[in-house]
């Protein structure tokens, strides 16, 4: 991009962008796919303790 922008070439400088977004991009998927899947699957857990818990202290007739 910067050698593109340099040299004023306007068509350089449009691929490099295009090549950079893309990469930015499909670069978030693949480095932080399988943590958003982990995150994702720990939030359900805790969603699914926290209306158990929820659920019990309803029924509990002592409080």
């Amino acid at each position: 991009m910067v050698i593109g922008f340099i040299t004023q070439d306007i068509r350089m400088w449009i691929v490099a962008l295009a090549i950079g977004l893309l990469i930015r991009y499909q670069a978030h998927d693949i480095l932080f796919g399988k943590y958003e899947k982990r995150l994702q699957v720990k939030r359900e857990a805790y969603e699914k303790m926290r209306r158990k818990k929820q659920q019990k202290e309803n029924s509990d007739p002592s409080l």
